[in-house]
């Protein structure tokens, strides 16, 4: 239904059936996915990133290159000296998005080995953290056959919540 860069933990939606997957979007269904994510820097409390997808197509070119807008609302989870755990709703949903939006903005995703920071990355290596610290902390649709809502969530595995404990 959706897939997880790799090195991103949490929830993903695996459907057997490709008439469900028919179903689901021919019902005009909203899927709400809620990521959170360690980057890098101080950012604001609440803040939204719109891009066209041309900017997105610069930083990689499997994105097409339109005029349309990709949107990720963003909200600050707590503050860190020299980073930021932020909670990010992509409302539209193209390759890398949430990466790149980050990166595009000065607030990298810690260990993003394509849009990050070199050096904090490099930071993160010497205290043994070396993947990318972006969690699908949850999913939420509404089933198309049993017409009830469907909240998926994922807790963070150990190396979030030790990167998080050493912060």
């Amino acid at each position: 239904m959706h897939r997880l860069d790799k090195d991103t933990s949490g929830c993903l939606i695996l459907i057997k059936n490709k008439n469900y997957i028919y179903q689901l979007n021919k019902k005009n269904n909203t899927i709400t996915k809620e990521y959170h994510a360690l980057v890098v820097g101080n950012t604001q409390n609440n803040f939204n990133i719109i891009l066209q997808q041309s900017i997105l197509n610069k930083y990689n070119k499997k994105i097409k290159n339109d005029e349309k807008n990709t949107i990720s609302y963003c909200k600050k989870i707590k503050s860190y000296k020299s980073y930021s755990f932020i909670k990010i709703l992509p409302v539209t949903g193209k390759i890398h998005q949430i990466r790149i939006h980050l990166s595009h903005i000065g607030h990298p995703v810690l260990n993003d080995k394509k849009y990050g920071n070199l050096n904090f990355n490099n930071n993160m290596k010497k205290i043994g953290i070396s993947r990318l610290l972006l969690h699908s902390a949850s999913i939420k649709f509404i089933c198309p056959i049993q017409h009830e809502e469907i909240n998926i969530k994922a807790p963070y595995d150990n190396i979030i919540n030790n990167i998080l404990n050493k912060l």
